[in-house]
């Protein structure tokens, strides 16, 4: 009898252009899909900057992964992170000398669209960084946020770990 699939998630950065990344699912270590996505803000590849800067190496394990039907069923507090959401667990980051350790948390991979797949609220009267707005705007407070024109990549994920039964011993890993 064939052993069930393993599938897994990789987050492959780009340090020449951090918001040019990859995010890929494997199965059982061969690439089925990948997307573009971005990581981080303003080029800060500084993995201990909370809220900014990229998602810490190494693997992760995957808290969860819904379609958020309202902010009254999101298990987390930043009301930025809405529709297609994959919740990471919590990380420490590994600092580099003269830095300490930070504990980051509510981490997610999400493209903020709504669950309907229409684009996300914006916060802020003009840019917001919590929402597409051209293609250049991928950059996150330190999530992984998939390409901003192509709304369709994150359906797509969702898609593809619905064929695989929503693995519950998905994980993700950040190189």
């Amino acid at each position: 009898m064939p052993r069930p699939a393993t599938y897994m998630l990789k987050f492959i950065k780009n340090w020449n252009d951090p918001q040019n990344s990859q995010l890929a699912l494997l199965r059982d270590g061969k690439e089925v899909v990948s997307y573009r996505a971005g990581s981080g803000k303003d080029f800060d590849r500084n993995e201990c900057s909370s809220g900014a800067g990229w998602l810490p190496g190494g693997p992760y394990r995957i808290a969860g992964h819904m379609t958020d039907r309202g902010a009254d069923a999101r298990p987390w507090n930043e009301p930025a992170v809405q529709g297609y959401v994959i919740q990471l667990a919590d990380k420490v980051c590994m600092p580099v000398s003269g830095q300490k350790a930070v504990n980051r948390t509510e981490l997610f991979i999400h493209s903020e669209t709504k669950a309907d797949g229409t684009q996300g609220f914006s916060i802020f009267e003009d840019d917001s960084l919590r929402r597409w707005e051209d293609e250049r705007d991928d950059k996150s407070s330190g999530c992984i946020k998939l390409h901003p024109d192509r709304p369709d990549h994150i359906k797509d994920l969702f898609r593809h770990l619905d064929r695989a039964g929503r693995p519950t011993n998905l994980t993700l890993d950040v190189g």
